[in-house]
């Protein structure tokens, strides 16, 4: 049996044709679709009941998240088989069959992701993503499936939850170390899998979305919740860029200290931390071809560490413990 999770706040304008896609991509299975919806002010949920689908809803607001949602609808789900999928997304026909024969085929992978086509590339990181996966062209083995994927339930089972609850971003990322570290491996098909609508904003207006959702924090709760298990190094080294700005700051005072100590020149800390920014922003603007990509990747190292500080100090909620909801 299949069950598809799919998250959904406030899609009151996309989420028929997300529930209509899935019901044409699962016509014929054994499965059931679950609206897990984090307490909507529009019409989500109004809408999602005129379709053969269970509905969810948690009862309290601050249990509502990215990382909540997966986990709520794995905690009533029954399938064998988990997708996961947003609400502002669409199933594209294909793929969902060629991920089911691929975990049938290879019973090391724990799941099996696709290429997410972005309906609007107005932002750098849509622009990157859509980039990085235009590239893709042959079966990759990968740490995470993000934009949803096809999940074995008794890899899930074996690693303890599904999604960390108290994570409101990078639950895929956190689910796929935790699978890698038990031994699993994840996919990544050379298809086209789901459609995405996504915001439709500016990169500014994105950051400040993202600060106030509590989203930029959620760097600072996986590196916490990692600490100490089996997957931290990994994890730090996939986010390095959280630590980027202090490693700034020491080359900063480092070159002070030699340039003062060993040389006749005498300068302060306002210049030797410009001559620092300067070779970053060059190197990286050779890198990424562009000196302004270079500043906003700079400028987000330090918006995401001075984000991340509140997750990395405030204890971490028990991502075992049952998350109350209502069936709607």
């Amino acid at each position: 049996m299949l069950s598809v999770i799919v998250k959904a706040f406030n899609e009151e304008k996309g989420i028929a044709r997300c529930i209509e896609s899935i019901l044409h991509e699962t016509g014929g299975m054994e499965r059931e679709i679950i609206i897990v919806d984090s307490l909507s002010t529009d019409c989500t949920v109004a809408i999602s009941k005129r379709y053969p689908v269970k509905v969810v809803q948690f009862i309290n607001r601050h249990d509502c998240g990215c990382g909540s949602a997966p986990q709520l609808g794995y905690q009533v789900s029954k399938g064998d088989l988990i997708c996961l999928i947003d609400g502002d997304m669409e199933m594209i026909p294909g793929f969902l069959n060629a991920a089911i024969s691929y975990l049938a085929d290879n019973i090391s992978v724990a799941g099996v992701g696709g290429v997410l086509v972005d309906r609007s590339t107005k932002t750098v990181v849509e622009k990157t993503r859509s980039e990085r996966y235009q590239k893709i062209k042959d079966i990759l083995d990968v740490s995470s499936l993000g934009g949803g994927g096809v999940y074995r339930r008794e890899a899930i089972a074996r690693i303890g939850y599904f999604s960390h609850k108290g994570l409101k971003a990078l639950e895929e990322m956190e689910l796929g170390l935790r699978l890698l570290a038990a031994g699993w491996h994840l996919v990544r098909l050379p298809l086209p899998s789901v459609i995405h609508t996504g915001h439709d904003e500016s990169y500014a207006q994105s950051m400040i979305r993202l600060l106030k959702n509590g989203r930029l924090a959620a760097y600072g709760v996986l590196l916490h919740s990692s600490w100490g298990r089996k997957w931290f190094i990994r994890t730090l080294l996939l986010n390095w860029f959280v630590a980027a700005p202090i490693v700034l700051i020491f080359m900063t005072v480092l070159t002070y200290c030699l340039v003062n100590n060993y040389s006749p020149l005498s300068v302060g800390l306002t210049e030797s931390a410009f001559f620092v920014l300067t070779i970053v922003v060059a190197g990286l603007g050779i890198k990424k071809k562009s000196i302004k990509l270079s500043l906003l990747s700079i400028a987000s190292w330090f918006i995401v560490t001075v984000a991340s500080i509140p997750g990395l100090v405030k204890p971490v909620p028990d991502p075992n413990e049952p998350i109350r909801f209502r069936l709607l």
